[in-house]
């Protein structure tokens, strides 16, 4: 989830870590919320290679539009989540 960050050409460090520690098709959901249409693109072509046939990618242009979405597309976001294992102590 990228939500302000435009991921901007010059900071090439955040670049080959976002392209290098994604697995191919790993991705089940990619959130981009940005103004900027140019960020929003540079950060697709740079998780592209996690992006798969069943990677959801939900863009938005404001934080308020992606707040106001209906739940159904957001259910994306949690539906590759493990539950934890809770902490258990011994006495």
């Amino acid at each position: 989830m990228f939500i302000g960050y435009s991921l901007p050409p010059s900071d090439m460090h955040s670049t080959v870590l976002f392209r290098t520690s994604v697995k191919h098709g790993g991705l089940d959901c990619v959130v981009v919320v940005n103004p900027d249409s140019e960020a929003r693109r540079r950060t697709r072509e740079v998780l592209q290679r996690g992006i798969g046939d069943k990677t959801r990618v939900l863009s938005f242009d404001e934080f308020g539009e992606f707040a106001n979405a209906s739940p159904a597309p957001l259910s994306a976001l949690s539906a590759g989540t493990k539950p934890r294992a809770k902490k258990t102590t011994t006495k």
